[in-house]
């Protein structure tokens, strides 16, 4: 990958947040820093307008004797299938269970996609993590 350099100018107590945020983070240096903010606001501004292509991890905790929900749930990820790279599912007790999906398509069919699961009773959590390369 090649590196530029370049500068910038900002006030000493955003200077003084960035290095809390380096510490934070376990960051190396400043500009790993900002190099992963930039990211992640790229991110944030493609989902929001659900324009480019991404990728992403979506959490799902639910009890399943609740609600139909493993059945709902399935349903919407074959309506989807295409945006579904794969799927893990885990036991965590005898009523709940884990599910991970790593989805990869266009931002405003993930968006859809994961607003259909949000919308699903019987979901205790449910969290979308975002990427791009």
């Amino acid at each position: 990958m090649e590196l530029t350099r370049f500068s910038v100018t900002i006030p000493v107590d955003l200077l003084e947040e960035l290095d809390e945020f380096v510490k934070g983070q376990r960051l190396p240096n400043r500009s790993e820093a900002v190099r992963e903010i930039i990211r992640r606001h790229l991110v944030s501004a493609a989902w929001e307008s659900r324009a480019g292509n991404i990728f992403g991890v979506l959490v799902m905790v639910y009890d399943h004797h609740s609600f139909d929900v493993l059945e709902r749930l399935t349903e919407v990820q074959h309506d989807h299938v295409h945006l579904v790279v794969s799927t893990m599912h885990v036991h965590l007790d005898h009523h709940n269970c884990l599910e991970l999906s790593v989805l990869k398509g266009p931002a405003s069919e993930l968006k859809a996609f994961v607003d259909r699961i949000y919308a699903l009773r019987g979901l205790k959590f449910r969290e979308f993590v975002a990427a791009r390369t």
